[in-house]
């Protein structure tokens, strides 16, 4: 949600050349507007990373929303945050999130993590 870390995260997602098919949201509601149109035409994401602290829903609420979209159960959801407590982090595992990741501190460590998080990306046979 916040400005700085988009702007970081489309930066890194260009270093690594994933950048072409990645949409990015300022709250909760946006996303879920979107989630609801993609739905509608029966198209998923390959990923979903997102922050725990995001305006109008936690993390927590928002993948209770999409674990209980029909075709979203399957869709690979990653926390990426800046700080997390461990009985969340648990709880979030429990819920079916593949991976939570501390936001690196800067924009090397970020693209590093990115590295590592698109691996969880179920990529559809064409």
């Amino acid at each position: 949600d916040d400005d700085e870390d988009r702007y970081l995260l489309n930066y890194s997602f260009t270093e690594i050349g994933l950048d072409e098919n990645v949409k990015f949201f300022g709250d909760s509601l946006q996303f879920i507007k979107y989630v609801e149109l993609i739905s509608s035409l029966n198209v998923k994401p390959s990923l979903i990373i997102m922050d725990y602290k995001i305006p109008y829903m936690n993390g927590k609420a928002l993948v209770e929303y999409l674990k209980s979209k029909s075709g979203f159960k399957e869709v690979p959801v990653v926390i990426l945050t800046h700080a997390l407590a461990d009985d969340i982090k648990e709880k979030l595992l429990d819920m079916g999130v593949a991976a939570c990741y501390v936001k690196g501190v800067n924009y090397e460590q970020l693209t590093d993590e990115l590295r590592e998080i698109v691996k969880y990306a179920v990529i559809e046979p064409r």
